[in-house]
């Protein structure tokens, strides 16, 4: 009962634009925090190849 009235008191605008929020974000903090000078240490492209092979 409780989770249809929270439904209806969100519209489907206001929860689009709470996700979108959320994701710039999150977005952001990632672009900030993640060190693009180093180079990554595993080469997944390889596990790949091997998986298929």
């Amino acid at each position: 009962v409780l989770t249809s009235e929270l439904s209806l008191n969100y519209s489907k605008k206001k929860i689009f634009a709470l996700l979108v929020i959320i994701l710039i974000v999150s977005l952001g903090f990632k672009l900030y925090l993640v060190d693009f000078s180093s180079l990554p240490v595993e080469d997944t492209y390889g596990y790949v190849i091997r998986s298929i092979a």
